[in-house]
């Protein structure tokens, strides 16, 4: 999904702030009835440099939590499943060769949705990973001290996430690759699936940040992901049929051309028809506001900058109203404590105070 490097093991430590635009609200975009889940399973086929048709031991047995089993060597010891907090479950496996297996489900939090959804980017460390080919977000096959390391995490389209940890001895890696290949997981959640989770189901912790607006028929859904440091990926949205149906127009590239939102900074959004319409984000550091504007209902954007007397508080969203006349007025807090109040009159071209 570069620059910032999102990896499944920084899972737990999204917390965030809401954030709202204008007088926009979420509640035109539940989900008048629950998505269709499938009740099939799935099973990851990677490609090379694994083995194509690798074997599980023999003899083995199937061990389960939830919905997500892998087949282990008879001989494997299996602890019991311990709670997982918020809501959930781990059960470590112990291998004689020492081999190391912990499964999970939880409710996920509320920045893992994105991270975890399959049809959306992925970070730039992982798009070279083979395995970002199967279903699951992944992190890298990877070799650490001698021991091989391998993580696979699905999002369902019920909202669970499962998680599959292995560590092995190099001398191992067969029997670990075998384990791996016999896991079975629920569907992972489609981006339409994803956003209703994320609109409709209570998380752990602080919601992330969101910012909605509706013109034209349209509507459209800014979300932020995990952060890194003063690097966060941004995700637009939008629907044309209530919040039945979504689909992603754009998200964090982590270019030098910078077109898109991609530091920390609780934005605003405003569309006023179905083609235009601006985000605004304070900086992380530095006294002036981002200003991205789009002519084609988000699937592009151009960056501009506005100059603040102090800095602007980057928790809070700027807020960003029309009249009727066509004027756009953005208000901002700074950390000072002032408001900062600028005015375009050419559809967030130039702002004036």
């Amino acid at each position: 999904m570069g620059c910032a490097r999102w990896t499944t093991a920084g899972i737990g430590a999204a917390l965030f702030a809401l954030a709202g635009c204008g007088s926009a609200s979420l509640s035109p975009f539940q989900p008048s009835t629950p998505p269709s889940l499938g009740t099939s399973h799935l099973s990851p086929t990677p490609p090379a440099p694994l083995p194509s048709s690798p074997r599980a031991p023999s003899p083995v047995r199937r061990v389960r939590l939830g919905r997500l089993s892998i087949a282990i060597p008879a001989r494997w010891v299996v602890g019991p499943a311990t709670g997982l907090p918020p809501a959930g479950s781990t059960l470590a496996i112990s291998g004689s060769d020492g081999v190391q297996v912990t499964l999970q489900f939880q409710d996920p939090v509320a920045g893992t949705f994105f991270q975890l959804v399959p049809q959306l980017p992925k970070p730039p460390d992982l798009t070279a990973n083979p395995w970002n080919r199967s279903p699951f977000f992944t992190e890298t096959w990877a070799q650490e001290h001698g021991m091989l390391i391998a993580r696979v995490s699905d999002l369902s389209g019920s909202g669970t996430l499962y998680q599959v940890l292995l560590r092995a001895p190099a001398d191992a890696a067969g029997t670990a690759k075998a384990v791996l290949h016999s896991m079975t997981l629920p569907p992972p959640a489609t981006v339409t699936q994803a956003v209703h989770l994320l609109l409709t189901k209570p998380t752990p912790g602080a919601a992330p940040p969101l910012a909605t607006t509706q013109a034209g028929g349209a509507g459209w859904l800014l979300a932020g992901g995990a952060p890194a440091g003063t690097q966060e990926p941004w995700f637009l949205f939008r629907t044309t049929d209530g919040g039945r149906r979504w689909t992603l127009l754009a998200d964090t590239t982590w270019t030098a051309s910078k077109t898109f939102p991609d530091t920390v900074g609780v934005p605003g959004l405003l569309f006023w028809n179905a083609h235009d319409g601006v985000i605004v984000q304070p900086a992380d550091a530095g006294a002036f506001l981002i200003v991205y504007r789009s002519t084609d209902g988000g699937r592009s954007w151009r960056r501009s900058t506005i100059a603040c007397p102090s800095p602007p508080v980057n928790t809070q969203p700027p807020h960003l109203a029309r009249f009727a006349d066509g004027r756009l007025i953005l208000t901002a807090q700074l950390m000072d404590g002032m408001r900062f109040q600028v005015v375009s009159t050419d559809g967030g071209r130039t702002w004036n105070s």
